[in-house]
């Protein structure tokens, strides 16, 4: 009997070793059929509780409605709507089911539990040990955007900050507002440029003198590239003299956030199957969105890796002409000079490797110019479709300088002859200006939602209790087992009337004066919102990036007053961040042509 059963196994595993492919793919189907139908009847979800949408697939769970919308038909006028838009689906089942947490059906009969309850994600972005980002949204993290803050937690992310937090210190701040000044102004003479030679869009009809059309989007992304470059590495990428198209850093990371989003049938299949069966597998080379990402990269480290060298060779050189290293940094208050002196200044144990110094550049530049320079265009927009306020704002502007500053003809000055500087820009003269900046990335938050994963048993805590999905019951917290993925809503919380008021859904700066009394008792992070992320690991050049967008839409609505074309549908689209898009066009570029009108 023993000799038997020892020549079938031998049998078997000649049979495995001679058919290696059909080995494979039979335990991939196995594993497969177990994920789809048999571990839920075994194991049943410790989350059935909670309430949630129905699942529209088995395989690829309700991840392509929230990407694609849904339609569905009003209950009171029983009309038919679209919900569709980043985000959008996740703000309807928030809505639909009453409820701040939901369970979201997942991939591969997976479960995520959503979180757009304030206390509830302020408990989880403060706890960096128990909810990290999974290996595989880690490994595409550093795909994209390099080895650097974002895609790092626990001791590694305290080490980074710590060496990078003297950067963005308001003194330092401080000195870099004349770089923001410098390439605002040098961005608006181009602006004047494109004017005169009758605009860079196809026109609309007959327009006005000094009126053309002109892609916001295009210049204010070369500008916030160039101050990246100058305030962030004392490099000079030249993005505003060479436009958008004809410099190949900012054509790498503009490829790179348009495919990071492109999603066809062998990209999703690859990454569900590498989330499944082997998470390093999700860089492998065999969609073209992952080759063009490994050939973008090559591009952007190699520039990278240039900066460093020569910052490191300016720095070395400048020690040997004033004999001491301290001397040789003085003066130089860009990010990776600072990030340098601190790293050589750290205890052995605290020194970054180098590829974590580039990775550091990489990072910075896709946190630090897209997202700015898609905030920007998005209060162009909202500014060209509400005059009154486009009109208060530069009013309000004009006076709260005067104040401060009544050495000056603030009516009468142009860009080029305005000087303010970053206490001009804080002070409680210009908080109209504040509240303009926040009411945008409050109803564009550029990043929709993150994820994070539970290493631990944890207990979440809710602000409002919510019904469980048998309505018997109130939950105060939520249970969460070892494993267990949560996503965070920061779009959805930022849209959440309680919060925020019943005109959640409308542009009105006047909202930050008075808040409904939740929003003081809701745990929120620093600017009233989430957009910024929350606890340790919240977005360390939120400071850097409000002063640099106070600064540039001071100097443009100076000059110019926007109005929306008529001829075109501005939309929003997910890429790595939510950028305005022309309707119908098929470039994934961020693009907002309007009617710029050069005043004076």
């Amino acid at each position: 009997m023993a000799i038997a059963l020892d020549a079938s196994l031998t049998g078997v595993l000649h049979h495995l070793v001679s058919h290696p492919f059909l080995t494979i793919f039979a335990l991939l189907a196995s594993k497969v059929l177990y994920d789809l139908y048999l571990r839920s009847i075994l194991f049943p979800s410790p989350y059935s509780h909670l309430p949630g949408p129905q699942r529209v697939s088995r395989l690829i769970g309700n991840r392509v409605v929230e990407a694609t919308g849904l339609t569905v038909k009003d209950e009171k006028t029983l009309v038919e709507k679209r919900i569709e838009g980043p985000g959008k689906v996740l703000e309807y089942y928030r809505d639909h089911l009453g409820s701040s947490c939901y369970l979201f059906p997942d991939a591969f009969m997976n479960e995520t539990i959503f979180l757009s309850d304030p206390h509830a994600m302020a408990h989880v972005l403060s706890d960096v040990d128990t909810f990290r980002s999974d290996e595989i949204r880690t490994r595409m993290i550093n795909f994209m955007v390099g080895n650097g803050i974002v895609s790092r937690f626990g001791e590694a992310h305290r080490r980074q900050r710590r060496l990078l937090a003297p950067a963005f210190t308001p003194a330092n701040l401080k000195d870099m507002t004349g770089s923001f000044l410098h390439f605002g102004k040098l961005m608006n003479r181009k602006i004047d440029e494109v004017i005169e030679r009758g605009g860079d869009e196809p026109g609309s009809g007959r327009l006005s003198k000094g009126t053309a059309k002109v892609d916001l989007a295009s210049w204010l992304d070369c500008a916030t590239l160039d101050i990246i470059g100058s305030a962030g590495f004392g490099y000079d990428f030249k993005a505003l003299e060479r436009g958008r198209e004809n410099n190949e850093l900012s054509k790498c990371f503009n490829t790179l956030i348009e495919i990071a989003m492109d999603f066809g049938a062998l990209r999703s299949i690859h990454l569900a199957f590498s989330a499944v069966f082997y998470p390093p597998a999700c860089t492998w080379p065999i969609s073209s969105v992952n080759r063009i990402n490994a050939r973008m990269n090559k591009t952007i480290q190699r520039f990278a890796a240039e900066i460093v060298a020569e910052k490191r060779e300016n720095i070395k050189k400048q020690s040997e002409v004033t004999g001491t290293l301290e001397e040789a940094f003085e003066g130089r208050k860009d990010i990776l000079s600072l990030l340098i002196k601190a790293d050589m200044e750290a205890s052995s144990k605290d020194k970054l490797k180098e590829e974590e110094i580039t990775g550091q550049i990489q990072t910075m530049i896709f946190a630090g110019y897209e997202t700015s320079a898609v905030t920007l265009s998005w209060a162009l927009h909202y500014l060209s479709n509400n005059q009154a306020i486009q009109s208060k704002l530069r009013s309000e502007i004009r006076k709260g300088l005067k104040k401060r500053r009544p050495d000056q003809d603030w009516d009468q000055v142009t860009s080029s002859e305005m000087e303010f500087d970053y206490d001009d820009l804080w002070s409680e003269e210009l908080e109209y200006l504040e509240w303009v900046l926040l009411e945008i990335l409050r109803l564009n938050t550029p990043v929709v939602a993150t994820e994070r994963l539970a290493v631990e048993d944890n207990v979440i805590p809710l602000m409002k209790p919510v019904r469980s999905r048998d309505g018997q019951s109130l939950l105060h917290q939520i249970h969460v087992r070892k494993g267990t993925n949560v996503s965070l809503g920061l779009a959805t919380c930022n849209m959440s009337a309680e919060l925020y008021g019943e005109d959640v859904d409308q542009f009105i700066p006047e909202r930050w004066a008075k808040l409904p009394e939740l929003h003081s008792k809701a745990r929120l992070p620093p600017f009233g919102m989430f957009t910024f992320i929350g606890g340790p690991k919240s977005c360390i050049g939120s400071r850097f990036s409000l002063t640099e967008m106070k600064a540039l839409l001071i100097l443009l609505l100076q000059d110019y007053e926007f109005h929306p074309c008529q001829d075109v549908e501005i939309v929003r689209q997910q890429s790595l961040v939510v950028r305005p898009k022309v309707k119908g066009r098929e470039s994934k570029k961020a693009a907002l042509p309007l009617l710029v009108k050069k005043l004076g």
